[in-house]
């Protein structure tokens, strides 16, 4: 039988390949509100809802489709965001989630998680907060969703389910599919069978031999997709009869193969409440909500993972596992202590099959779970651990002790087992040493456990046991336990709005069609069902640095690979094969004859008929010896290395000396002299690690490319399409008339799409050559490890300080950034590095020096905030440090060291209107500093172990592009005869609602509707010589273009116009008159920054337009024993100007706060180590590939309070109706948060404070 499947109704009976990801087949089937981003079910935005019939009634849950294979579909129905509603007719969700959408890429899996909850009963916001555990949103920071949720609690009482065809009802029958077709995500003749009973089982592997067995399928799929293999025979027990039981008899728990772990958990919730709320704390912490309806608690336990939650507890309660012999049909018993054999690997046979297991459920007292991660929800493990303690008359008579990720396997601590075998209780004291020592003598762990460092591990083993042993014997003498908060809130503050459009909460524009999955992204080109377009995927070394050489013909390649169609080289450049920004130092595709000098260099562009098909090939290119690498032994890959070869890309510096700009060098030397000669000047030494950041948009890098008779357009992910459209040109051996560039929304940008023209060039070359429609986009893995990221740092400097004044005498500062192979935007986050040095602080005297290191990895790029936040953390816990060593009050001195009006930075710019003080004072007053400090000071007093924080952090930052040619807008409008209105900008929206402000400013500047003025997608057809959307001037070039463009056509319509405004005419019929009397309707307009910029050769000029002054408290509490950390509270007040629509500005205020606290905390990149001269080293690659271990901030890691105020009685005559730029400040503030935790943790707390770092500051 074939698989029957039904999508949004649509039957779908024709699947030829059983293995594909549900997220392709709808893609290829035009639903593409379903977005695709991970491939590892570690995002959720690819969620949609399945309904099965399970014998009785319909049952609904929600589905990751980018890890779910369509063989595990097959009878049931398929609803996606389509079937909603739409635009015209919106479901109540759709409506209620587009107030929470930004740049909209996630917001329709929020939805279906929400959707397919409301079929469980009505849920309440915990309940749904619990939905949504496993879908990120890289842009609002969830404080809007949050309050949907909120709304949605108080006003959809009932969601009508979708109709179930009556044909899914019909009793089950085994599917078994040979994919005589080849397709890119499965072999030829690759062989899947769902059956209903053991003996079909048994026969198809008496034919076949060994294969692979599936239940939830998340394992296979994720597994797929690293290896890039698919097993050749794969068995879905998936609707095995008689599977899904589950029971508690005579105190034995009882547990079916096929029983998943939200089944587990509501059975016990109905039957065994005192088991329900211990896995309760189990299960709120495993994984995703999406995966625990999925996911079986048989394969969970044979995945044999060592970082499994659930082995640990399993293992402790001393489990049988049922396992069925296909062989012989016969059933036996195994002990689940022999199982783990090592990641994916078991000790029993390949062809045996657990069938269910048992436990002993009578007597769950003494049993204890405690998981440490370093996101609380939806991460692995860094520690796991279950203990059984049986404590009866003064006496452990036995105790079961049980660690995860400890070492390859979940292990048992036998020494402690038998340490604790008929132990008397006498001196508690005395037992916790015994306890210590134990671990210290037979419990040091391996180093290469990823994620885990050998020291932590042994650590935990000591507290955790101790912990438990603890609170087994119910002593007296406890750990201070540490209580995470689940309870979220927020505040607003603002000023109301005083204009008839600007300064509305007006939501974004297209936030109706995001959330009903119309909206349109450059990714859903690459899933048009177009048969003629093709698809390219980038060929990458794999290493670091190296040599290569083609050993293959086309003809072999196509033999090899069924789908593939050609194979583009160096020699298929009819232009220059040389691009960058600064300076064209990138390669397009490296020649065969030349080096290649970092992992993310193209070697080779493979073009095939599908995109799977293109990844594949392009991955297998050097497994399978097509091109053979010679690899350098002695890369370059970190500061150390590079410092060492003095291997630098650009350096910047700034000196001023006593109101000198640029003196000479010597100058300083007796400066430094002489303050070492003075008795009232301290000086003090700090350093600081910044550590690199992955933008994680959703929508992946990409491109497609079309052919016309006048132009090869393209429809770029990009933030620059002046850089994408003059590259592609250069490439190609055209001119820059010839490409044209479109975009009409990004899936989050950030930076990261600013600068990376590389894959639309190889896009458009390969469209060249074969004269076909092209699409590239790269896997997410690929994405993260060979795009730039933001630049880490390593930060020396000298603080000279007057103690009778107790002002900065003079900041002597040197810092080292990794930029990677290639210059890209890495002087312009070196020059923003420089100039904010100083953040919100006077020095007399300032020595600013800062390189950027130039090593054999990718190239780093632009990330919000370029490299401000990394000299603001430098700044301010230096300052921290400082204050803590000298006993001064941190407060204090920074008051006193403000800038005042008038005063110059190290650059040599006054600062003038810059509202420092107050921004200072309202963030103390609204966050009731005072207070909170003296709480948390009482709060440490009373508690050992746990420890709160409590820190401001000021903000001053400065706003426009540092190249003055960028500071430039340009706009065109149409006006209709009919009065509608036609606007093209050069702004890319990616979410930060630059449309919805510039229509605004189109409205209030003609006093016309919001329904006659359409925004157009950006193109360079319309708005030539563009400029970066980026430094946060997005809105202050095009609305200064707008408003000039407008200003002539007022003139243009003359008396017309003003017989509108005083009401003789309506607007169309104003518009439709001065057309009938020949007056133009359309205008350019144009507008520019009147700022010289900086030169650093003369140290003159004025890099910014204008200064923003903001502030931050941040207060946490941390758990010293375990590292565990939360932030309790944010109260943050952000100097906006005067708002254009606080809605918009809000949003983009607590994303990039979210984005700022996730890189000092839960976002770190793990880099791929090596054995290079006898020492473990970087090898230039990231081992992180995906939000499945790189955890930016979820919907749980938010502050539980996080209040946001706009600064008032602010305006900004410079700008456009008086605001200012917002995109980029608020992720600097992010450092409150660290410099919280480090109040709490210690001085030595390194970023990312992840949970092993803050246990081990000091």
């Amino acid at each position: 039988r074939q698989i029957v499947l039904y999508i949004n109704g649509v039957k779908y009976d024709n699947i030829v390949d059983p293995m594909e990801r549900l997220s392709a087949f709808l893609a290829r089937n035009e639903l593409i509100g379903t977005k695709t981003s991970c491939k590892e079910g570690g995002c959720g935005v690819c969620t949609v809802m399945q309904s099965s019939w399970n014998g009785e009634k319909v049952s609904h849950k929600s589905l990751l489709a980018c890890i779910t294979p369509l063989i595990l579909c097959d009878m049931t129905l398929i609803t996606t965001i389509e079937a909603l509603g739409n635009i015209h007719n919106p479901h109540p969700l759709q409506q209620q989630f587009s107030n929470a959408s930004q740049c909209g890429f996630c917001t329709p899996g929020f939805i279906m998680s929400v959707y397919a909850e409301y079929f469980n009963g009505k849920p309440n916001v915990n309940q749904m907060r619990k939905a949504i555990d496993g879908n990120i949103c890289r842009c609002t920071g969830y404080n809007a969703i949050n309050q949907v949720l909120g709304d949605i609690e108080e006003t959809i009482q009932e969601i009508k389910p979708p109709n179930f065809p009556e044909e899914l009802k019909a009793k089950y029958s085994t599917v078994l599919i040979e994919n005589t077709e080849y397709s890119g995500e499965a072999y030829k003749n690759q062989i899947t069978i769902q059956p209903t009973t053991y003996q079909e089982i048994k026969d198809f592997i008496d034919k076949y031999g060994p294969c692979k067995f599936m239940a939830g399928g998340s394992d296979v799929m994720v597994d797929f997709k690293t290896s890039n293999k698919m097993p050749k025979y794969v068995v879905s027990i998936a609707r095995l009869e008689n599977q899904k039981y589950i029971s508690v008899e005579n105190g034995i728990l009882k547990v079916g193969a096929l029983v998943t772990i939200n089944e587990f958990e509501e059975y016990l919730q109905h039957h065994n409440q005192k088991a329900y709320d211990f896995f309760q704390q189990v299960y709120a912490v495993f994984a995703s909500h999406h995966i625990r309806q999925t996911a079986t608690m048989c394969g969970n336990i044979m995945n044999c993972s060592s970082a499994s939650d659930n082995l640990p507890i399993f293992m402790a309660l001393g489990c049988t596992l049922k396992v069925l012999s296909l062989k012989t049909m016969q059933t036996k018993d195994v002990d689940i202590d022999t199982l783990p054999k090592g990641y994916h690997a078991t000790t029993l046979d390949r062809t045996d099959l657990l069938i269910g297991f048992e436990a002993k459920f009578d007597d769950l007292d003494g049993l204890y779970f405690k998981k440490l991660s370093r996101r609380r929800h939806d991460d692995m493990c860094v520690v796991s651990s279950a203990c059984k303690f049986n404590v009866r008359d003064g006496k452990v008579e036995s105790a079961k002790i049980c660690f995860g990720r400890m070492d390859e396997v979940t292990t048992h601590m036998k020494a402690l087992e038998a340490y604790f075998t008929n132990l008397e209780i006498k001196d508690v004291d005395q037992h916790l040493a015994e306890i210590a020592d134990i671990v210290a003598k037979n419990y040091t762990f391996p180093p290469n456990v990823v994620r885990t460092e050998p020291e932590y591990r042994t650590a935990m083993t000591c507290t955790l046991v101790q912990q438990f042993f603890l609170q087994a014997i119910n002593s007296k003498k406890q750990f201070d336990k540490f209580q995470y908060k689940d309870q979220y809130s927020h505040k607003y503050d603002y000023e109301q709005p005083t204009e008839k459009y600007v300064t509305q909460n007006i939501k974004h524009i297209s936030a109706l069609q995001q959330a009903t999955g119309e909206a349109i992204y450059p990714s859903n080109y690459c899933d048009s069902q177009n048969l003629s377009m093709l698809h390219a995927y980038p060929v990458f070394p794999g290493v670091a640095k190296g040599t290569f050489k083609y050993k293959f013909t086309i003809e072999d390649l196509k033999r090899k690979y069924p789908k593939f169609i050609d194979f583009v080289s160096a020699k298929d450049i009819k232009g220059i094969n040389q691009i960058g920004i600064a300076i064209k130092d990138e390669h397009v595709i490296v020649p065969e004859d030349k080096e290649f000098i970092a992992p993310s260099e193209c070697i080779g562009v493979v073009v095939a008929q599908t995109y799977e098909d293109a990844f594949n090939i392009a991955r297998n290119m050097v497994k399978d010896k097509f091109i053979e690498i010679q690899a350098d032994p002695r890369p370059i890959v970190t500061i150390e290395d590079a410092k060492a070869a003095n291997s630098m890309l650009v350096s910047r510096r700034l000196d001023r000396l006593r109101g000198e700009q640029k003196p000479d060098q010597d100058k300083f030397t007796k400066l430094i002299d002489e303050l070492n000669q003075n008795p009232d000047i301290i000086q003090f030494k700090h350093h600081i690690y910044t550590p690199p950041q992955e933008q994680l948009y959703l929508e992946v890098q990409g491109t497609s490319v079309f052919l016309t008779e006048d132009h090869i357009v393209l429809n770029a992910g990009t933030q620059n399409q002046k850089g994408t459209q003059t590259s592609v040109a250069t490439v190609l051996g055209l001119n820059f008339a010839d490409v044209v560039v479109n975009t009409k929304r990004l899936g989050g940008g950030f930076g990261g799409k600013e600068g990376c023209f590389i894959y639309s060039c190889l896009a458009a070359i390969a469209a060249q050559k074969l004269k076909k429609p092209m699409s590239l986009f790269l896997d997410y893995a690929d994405d993260i490890m060979f795009t730039g990221k933001r630049h880490e740092a390593e930060v020396d400097g000298t603080l000279y300080f007057n103690k009778v004044t107790k002002k900065f005498v003079f900041l002597d500062v040197q810092g080292f950034m990794e930029g990677g192979y290639s210059t890209d935007l890495s002087p312009a986050v070196l020059e923003r590095f420089v100039y904010h040095l100083d953040n919100a602080y006077f020095f007399e005297s300032a020595r600013f020096v800062g390189q950027v290191c130039k090593t054999n990895s990718r190239s780093n790029t632009a990330f919000r905030g370029f490299g401000a936040p990394q000299a603001i953390l430098f700044i301010e816990t230096m300052l921290q440090s400082f204050c803590t060593k000298h006993h001064y009050c941190l407060n204090d001195i920074r008051e006193i060291n403000f800038y005042k009006s008038g005063d110059k930075t190290p650059f040599g710019q006054v600062v003038d209107k810059a509202p420092i003080q107050e921004a200072y004072e309202q963030t103390l007053a609204k966050s009731k500093y005072v207070t909170l400090k003296k709480s948390v000071e009482e709060f440490n007093q009373t508690h050992d172990n746990l420890k709160q924080g409590v820190a401001f952090c000021p903000l001053k930052f400065g706003v426009s592009f540092g190249q003055s040619f960028l500071n430039q807008g340009h706009a065109l409008i149409h006006i209709y005869t009919d009065g509608s209105i036609a606007v093209s900008h050069m702004g890319i929206e990616m979410g930060q609602g630059l449309n919805t402000r510039l229509l605004q400013v189109v409205c209030q500047d003609l006093n016309i509707e919001q329904k006659y003025v359409k925004i157009l997608e950006t193109s360079t057809l319309t708005t030539a010589n563009t400029a970066p959307t980026s430094a946060s001037s997005g809105y202050d070039l095009n609305a200064g273009a707008i408003r000039d463009a407008l200003s002539k056509i007022k003139v243009q319509m003359g008396e017309f116009y003003q017989k509108y405004l005083n009401g003789e005419l309506a607007w169309g019929a104003a518009c439709n008159a001065a057309w009938f009397n020949r007056r133009c309707l359309s205008s350019v307009g144009h507008y520019a920054h009147p700022i010289s910029g900086f030169n650093f050769q003369t140290q003159e000029g004025q890099p910014f337009y204008y200064f923003a002054a903001s502030g931050a408290v941040v207060h946490v509490q941390i758990n010293k024993k375990t590292g565990e950390y939360q932030l309790l509270k944010a109260e943050l007040v952000i100097d906006v100007g005067k708002s254009i629509n606080p809605l918009i500005d809000l949003g983009q205020i607590e994303g990039a706060f979210i984005q700022g606290v996730g890189w000092l905390t839960t976002e770190e990149l793990l880099f791929k180590n090596g054995l290079i001269d006898g020492k473990i080293k970087r090898t230039g690659r990231y081992t992180t590939n995906g939000p499945g271990n790189y955890k930016v901030p979820s919907i749980f890691d938010i502050p539980c309070e996080f209040n946001v105020n706009l600064l008032k009685n602010q305006i900004n005559e410079k700008i456009v109706y008086g605001s200012k730029g917002i995109g980029e400040p608020p992720l600097c503030l992010g450092v409150a948060a660290f410099l919280a935790l480090r109040e709490a943790a210690g001085e030595d707390l390194r970023a990312p404070a992840t949970i092993m770092n803050v246990w081990r500051a000091k």
